[in-house]
């Protein structure tokens, strides 16, 4: 009887299959080329230079202001506030200076990308 119970110990048992493994090179490859498109399309959508860039976001200031004078209260803080951010904002860019545009981080760039695309918002465009 002993030997029965043997057999049917490994009968029952399930036989163990390999797992896959997970190969980490294409996900890494992912992250690498969406990081390349994102900085690609930074660099697009910024302008060459400074005096450039200040132009843009001087034109959506003054449309933004435009739009303070007519609007209610809580629109008028709020529009008053994106218009000092985005002056502070630009301000800093200016002192730093030309030079300094043309080697801004991608976190510096994408900043400045945002804010430009938090005035023209703003500006309704």
């Amino acid at each position: 009887m002993a030997a029965k119970k043997a057999t049917r110990k490994k009968a029952t048992r399930k036989k163990a299959t390999r797992k896959k493994v997970v190969r980490k090179g294409s996900a890494k490859k992912a992250v690498r080329k969406k990081t390349a498109r994102k900085t690609a399309t930074l660099k697009e959508e910024l302008p060459k230079s400074l005096k450039q860039f200040s132009k843009a976001v001087e034109r959506e200031l003054r449309a933004v202001e435009r739009q303070v004078e007519t609007a209610g209260r809580d629109a008028r803080r709020q529009l008053t506030r994106i218009v000092r951010d985005t002056s502070r904002h630009l301000g800093r860019l200016e002192a730093n200076g030309e030079r300094q545009w043309k080697k801004l981080t991608k976190v510096a760039k994408a900043d400045a990308n945002r804010m430009y695309k938090r005035v023209q918002k703003a500006a309704g465009r």
